[in-house]
């Protein structure tokens, strides 16, 4: 993953510290045991992010399912504001996200 796709998801990522933490209900919607486990999570992939890690196809997937949710959702994410709380517009961001399913699909692959 490049320097412009672990940027954008750390981005994405920090939206979710904002004031609609995910609730218990949502962690385990989306694999972990509560919301506290998303949080820690959450912090653990940022910091894996800054460093560049490899993340798996598991930890992408997931990644990618999240990061659209604080793109698009109104509620949970930045959703409409994604332009005015982020380095990037809307369009820009469903390129990354794309991109970002294109790298997903070749790690699919490999496998």
């Amino acid at each position: 993953m490049d320097k412009e796709l672990r940027v954008f998801f750390s981005t994405a990522l920090g939206v979710w510290g904002g004031p609609a933490r995910a609730s218990d209900v949502f962690a385990r919607q989306h694999g972990f045991d509560d919301a506290d486990a998303f949080t820690a999570w959450r912090q653990d992939l940022m910091v894996q992010l800054e460093v560049g890690a490899a993340l798996s196809p598991t930890e992408l997937g997931r990644l990618i399912r999240i990061a659209r949710i604080a793109v698009y959702d109104d509620y949970y994410g930045a959703g409409r504001e994604w332009i005015h709380v982020t380095p990037s517009s809307q369009e820009e961001a469903e390129q990354l996200l794309q991109r970002a399913g294109t790298e997903l699909q070749a790690l699919g692959s490999q496998n």
